[in-house]
């Protein structure tokens, strides 16, 4: 399962939570490159509370509103996501 990025900004879990109205789906591959490249990280209690954050190494730059998934989608994200070196 990927994660579902919240208007408020929050990143849950989604086999923990349920979907609302404005989320973005990151998908799994997708949330697996952001991982690797130290842009998020779950929480260190995440199998009980679902929760990832962004690290200090993201600069986000907006939150991308689209509709559908796939990798256009993926793609869009990972363009509004920088990475500080």
């Amino acid at each position: 399962m990927g994660v579902r990025w919240r208007r408020d900004g929050r990143l849950l879990c989604a086999a923990m939570s349920e979907a609302e109205e404005g989320d973005t789906y990151i998908g799994v591959r997708l949330l697996g490159m952001l991982n690797e490249l130290r842009v998020i990280v779950a929480d260190p209690n995440h199998k009980k509370n679902g929760l990832w954050y962004w690290t200090r190494d993201a600069i986000i730059l907006a939150h991308p509103r689209w509709k559908g998934r796939g990798s256009r989608a993926s793609a869009e994200l990972y363009s509004h996501v920088m990475i500080r070196n």
